[in-house]
């Protein structure tokens, strides 16, 4: 069977400049996801960055407002997010809500989490992945369509970074999401989930988050565990006409310029659907 899970648009928004400078030392990476033959999702993925390295950068309290205002303005449904405190979630779950005029619910185990229009999803459950670093975790969701009554998985990630190992490490962490990807297991309290929305659940499932790594598919990295197995990301599957900054990074320092060098750590994966690469 072929995935039908396939992004369709896709933007980088800038946090280097007006309106949302240094909301955050990432940019928002935001994509349109069309689900099935009924159902489309506007996704975006953020690193809010540690209000705890405060220190380093610039204070959460001072850019806050518009960390929020970028969510909400991507007009995203399903927002992934990564080093985000308790703190900062709190603060976003308030915030980004009154900004939109929609409901929203977050799940947060980790400093990883998933936000989500709880008038557009229901949650019907999750999983959860320590990963080989034990503070590198992937959160999966589990929301099924209000409008449509279709379910999907929603994944949020953050792999390592930081020393000589850390591309080793994050291709082990990727090969461990992949594995988790293959094969969830349905659990005796989800029997009254459908049981295709389990096993092999990659060709429904949307796999955000921070990767860390820029590597191209064809290059050792993370984004070659995940081509072979046949997930590709945003950058494959869309045009230069389809995609507005495919060459902006998403990551920078404070008060730096983003520069055009595709170095995009940040990416949303779906399963191949038919793409040629």
């Amino acid at each position: 069977m072929t995935s039908t899970v396939r992004p369709t648009r896709g933007k980088v928004w800038l946090t280097d400049r007006a309106p949302y400078k240094d909301a955050s030392d990432h940019s928002l990476l935001q994509v349109t996801v069309h689900l099935d033959d009924v159902t489309t999702a506007q996704v975006a993925t953020f690193n809010v960055r540690l209000k705890s390295l405060d220190k380093l950068g610039i204070a959460w309290d001072r850019r806050k407002g518009l960390a929020a205002e970028v969510m909400a303005d991507s007009g995203a449904s399903v927002i992934a997010l990564q080093e985000c405190e308790l703190s900062q979630a709190s603060y976003l779950l308030s915030r980004v809500p009154a900004r939109t005029g929609d409901p929203w619910k977050m799940i947060r185990p980790s400093n990883v989490a998933v936000m989500y229009k709880s008038d557009r999803w229901k949650l019907l459950t999750e999983r959860r992945l320590v990963t080989s670093e034990g503070n590198r975790r992937l959160l999966l969701l589990l929301l099924r369509s209000v409008k449509t009554g279709e379910a999907f998985w929603f994944g949020s990630c953050h792999l390592s970074v930081g020393f000589p190992l850390a591309p080793l490490w994050r291709r082990h962490q990727a090969s461990q999401i992949v594995e988790q990807l293959k094969m969830t297991v349905r659990k005796d309290s989800e029997a009254a989930i459908e049981s295709t929305l389990f096993g092999d659940i990659r060709e429904r499932t949307v796999m955000m988050g921070d990767f860390n790594d820029w590597a191209s598919h064809t290059s050792a990295g993370v984004r070659q565990v995940f081509s072979e197995a046949d997930m590709f990301e945003q950058r494959v599957r869309l045009s230069d006409e389809e995609f507005d900054g495919d060459t902006w990074r998403t990551n920078h320092s404070f008060r730096q310029t983003s520069l055009r060098d595709s170095r995009q750590i940040d990416a949303v994966f779906t399963s191949r659907g038919g793409v040629v690469v």
